[in-house]
């Protein structure tokens, strides 16, 4: 996010745009990343600050312009493990998520990124040799986390390795064997359900 009208020529041209909507009909217009001069501070008719933005809840992009005023996101997590441990939680559990379409570099992404918000500290994570496991930017990616994240791959052909395997033939072969979905979106909920009730039983 780079902040905009930073010379004159530049803050002239949002006046004169900004001019053309009135003259179309905007009544209002917001206006981001621009000098205090231009459009914003203590003379401004209004601002916005996205409340996700000022407390921190969000920790994973922090804007460049935006002023914080705490960082809630880490007492948040903090209070959260601090309970985990005070009443005995086990931290065996199983954790999915369903996606529609084959599993490629988006969801990868999706996967690290959640477990970089979610578990401070170095993380090993260990997975077969998917090709999106593989690919150059994922690898690209994990480079330049600097080793928050260290990767090892599972052997090839043996499936016998990947505790994934057996829960997806547990889910198959004993929970959804007869189940008879009306669509797509159906058989996603049931098996989330089962899965559901399958963690249940690692406490």
């Amino acid at each position: 996010m780079r902040q905009q009208a930073r010379n004159d020529e530049a803050a002239n041209k949002l006046r004169l745009d900004a001019l053309a909507l009135e003259d179309a009909g905007a009544f209002a217009l917001v206006l981001e990343a621009v000098p205090d001069e231009v459009a914003t501070g203590p003379e401004c008719d209004g601002q916005v600050l996205v409340s996700y933005d000022m407390l921190r809840l969000f920790d994973e992009f922090v804007p460049p312009v935006v002023k914080q005023y705490g960082r809630l996101a880490n007492d948040i997590v903090s209070a959260a493990e601090d309970y985990a441990a005070e009443v005995g939680l086990t931290i065996w559990n199983l954790y999915f998520e369903m996606f529609p379409e084959s599993i490629k570099v988006p969801q990868v992404f999706f996967f690290l990124r959640h477990w970089l918000r979610r578990i401070p500290g170095p993380l090993l994570i260990v997975w077969d040799g998917l090709a999106a496991h593989r690919s150059q930017l994922v690898r690209d990616y994990v480079t330049g986390l600097e080793g928050r994240i260290h990767l090892e791959r599972l052997p090839a052909y043996a499936p016998e390795l990947n505790p994934v395997e057996y829960v997806w033939a547990h889910l198959k072969q004993h929970e959804l064997p007869n189940v008879r979905a009306k669509d797509l979106w159906s058989l996603g909920q049931m098996a989330r359900n089962k899965l559901r009730r399958m963690r249940r039983r690692l406490y």
